[in-house]
This record gives C-alpha cells, sequence and structure tokens, in this order.
C-alpha cells in the first residue's frame, strides 16, 4: 500500500511536487561516483578533529614564519653593525 502511495503521488501530482514527495524522491535516488566522493570528503572536513588539526598546521606554520623573519632580522641588524655587506649587496 505504501508503493501505491507513492506511485500517485509521482505521477498524479500537480507540479510543482510537494516537499515531502520531492524528499522521497531524492531519498531514493541513486548517486554518482563523485558525488559521494565530494560528499565524504565534506563531512570528513567537517569533523572536529580534522578542524583541530588544520588549525594546529596552519599556527605551526605561522610560528615558524615568525622564527624565520626574526633570524632574518637578526642577521640584518648584526651585519648592520659590524658593518658588512648582505647576500644583495647593499647595505
Amino acid at each position: 500500500m505504501i508503493l501505491q502511495s507513492e506511485r500517485e503521488a509521482l505521477f498524479n501530482a500537480v507540479w510543482p511536487l510537494p516537499r515531502r514527495a520531492l524528499l522521497v524522491i531524492q531519498k531514493n535516488k541513486p548517486i554518482g561516483k563523485k558525488e559521494m566522493i565530494q560528499k565524504t570528503r565534506r563531512i570528513y572536513e567537517q569533523l572536529p578533529e580534522v578542524k583541530k588539526k588544520r588549525e594546529e598546521e596552519k599556527r605551526k606554520s605561522e610560528y615558524k614564519s615568525y622564527r624565520l623573519r626574526a633570524q632574518h632580522y637578526k642577521t640584518k641588524v648584526t651585519n648592520q653593525l659590524l658593518g658588512r655587506k648582505n647576500a644583495l649587496g647593499v647595505t
């Protein structure tokens, strides 16, 4: 009886279909491989562990950049104090 009511809802309905009928159609619709992979990836990216890992990687990258800048600045100041030329030949 359920299948009959779904059949009637699909074939005897006035378009546009009601929201419930659209949900039934979408639920039973097979999805392609690409769409399945995209959906899985999207769900994976929303996991708290993954978000936390990305934030930590970003923070580590920023710290590394800061340390590199500080080291470059220190070398530049030291060279200026000692009257040396830097790698580019500019004092």
